[in-house]
């Protein structure tokens, strides 16, 4: 497969990490990891219009 192919497939989304994010080891604080995955993947999913087509038929 095309590499530009893959590229467009792959969805990013950038994020600044912000100083009340890390914790006292220098680490990011888990909370906030995975409410960054459920935000990225919930955009992802309205990026593709997964959103729209499971409302569609009544699932969410």
């Amino acid at each position: 497969m095309n590499t530009d192919v893959l590229e467009r497939a792959i969805y990013r989304q950038n994020i600044t990490v912000p100083p009340e994010a890390i914790d006292e080891n220098g680490h990011l604080n888990n909370v906030t990891y995975v409410q960054w995955m459920q935000d990225i993947a919930i955009a992802h999913a309205n990026h593709t219009a997964c959103t729209a087509e499971t409302a569609k038929v009544g699932a969410t």
